[in-house]
């Protein structure tokens, strides 16, 4: 028997002495097939192809082809797949409303979270105030507690409630049964010893409605310091008072 005959089965290979298993990836003599272990499969690598007698690739469109070799097993060639690629005006839709639509998105989220953060930034700005204003405060006639619940412990008790808004303070006087709220320009200002003075100047009034300007000799001050119960505690004391703190005539 010659040497390198592969036996019927295609697992074998006689070596001139005895029958040895088939080398997995070993080529064909023709260099068109591999050994894979368990069947004989296209070379990735093939030589120069070329048509013979004995062999012939026949490319067809409708059907799988069949290569047959008087010595291999029958092997099948798979049809080969065409992609078909997405016309170009799909492509341009896609991207024209792209352009579109993310403008569009990117404007609203804008406005949402710029609205949200109005409301944060007010609210804070309120709890700042709210903050800053909270806690007793002194002068020579009268003792105010400002109350982080918005209520008022005041020496005439008259001085039910408060709250602030910027730069301006409301009280609610409760007045023989009835609450009537008075809007005051307020400044906070720090003196020579560290003290914190609360200025205190109510609007002027016209028909029963208050306006936008500060009533003439109206405005009081408080300290924060007990001692501001004291008169003479305000007289070594230097503070720059406000341009619109009118105070009253002795």
């Amino acid at each position: 028997m010659e040497v390198g005959t592969v036996s019927p089965d295609g697992h074998y290979q006689w070596d001139g002495t005895k029958w040895i298993p088939v080398q997995l990836t070993k080529v064909s003599d023709d260099g068109f097939w591999m050994w894979n272990g368990s069947d004989w499969m296209p070379n990735p690598n093939p030589p120069f192809e070329k048509e013979t007698s004995t062999e012939k690739m026949v490319m067809h469109s409708s059907q799988t082809d069949t290569i047959e070799s008087p010595s291999f097993p029958t092997q099948h060639i798979v049809q080969p797949m065409y992609y078909s690629q997405p016309k170009r005006e799909s492509r341009t839709a896609i991207w024209v409303l792209l352009c579109l639509v993310i403008p569009v998105f990117l404007i609203a989220l804008t406005v949402v979270l710029s609205g949200v953060l109005y409301v944060w930034a007010s609210s804070l700005a309120e709890g700042n105030d709210q903050a800053e204003l909270s806690g007793t405060w002194y002068n020579s006639v009268d003792t105010m507690t400002l109350y982080n619940n918005g209520t008022v412990s005041e020496s005439s008790g008259l001085i039910t409630e408060w709250t602030s808004d910027g730069y301006n303070l409301t009280t609610t006087f409760s007045i023989d049964g009835e609450e009537v709220d008075l809007v005051w320009r307020y400044e906070l200002k720090v003196d020579s010893d560290g003290d914190q003075i609360l200025f205190m100047a109510y609007y002027d009034s016209e028909n029963g409605v208050q306006t936008s300007e500060v009533a003439d000799e109206s405005c009081v001050a408080y300290i924060d310091s007990v001692r501001g119960s004291e008169k003479t505690y305000f007289e070594n004391k230097w503070v720059l008072v406000p341009d619109w703190c009118d105070e009253p005539s002795e």
